[in-house]
């Protein structure tokens, strides 16, 4: 495999883990607690109802989904061939 088809499969692989889990959650609660939260900012990057939030996550589940798509071609590839021989 290549060095990017390589990432692509070293990211897809981190997605399926309970580690990007925590990460996403830490990372949303963050988001919301500097916009709106207690410790918000004097003046917030993203207001409530944190439209900026809602763009970021929607480029990062078809970013994501391509990610585990391309990852799941490439292992059904590698067992097409495992059977094949």
């Amino acid at each position: 495999m290549s060095a990017l088809q390589r990432s692509f499969h070293t990211v897809g692989w981190f997605v399926g883990t309970a580690y990007f889990i925590i990460l996403q959650c830490t990372c949303l609660v963050a988001w919301i607690v500097l916009n709106a939260g207690p410790l918000s900012l004097p003046s917030p990057f993203d207001p409530y109802p944190f439209p900026l939030l809602s763009a970021v996550l929607a480029l990062e589940a078809v970013l994501l989904t391509s990610f585990v798509l391309i990852r799941q071609s490439a292992n059904d590839l590698q067992s097409d061939r495992r059977n094949h021989l």
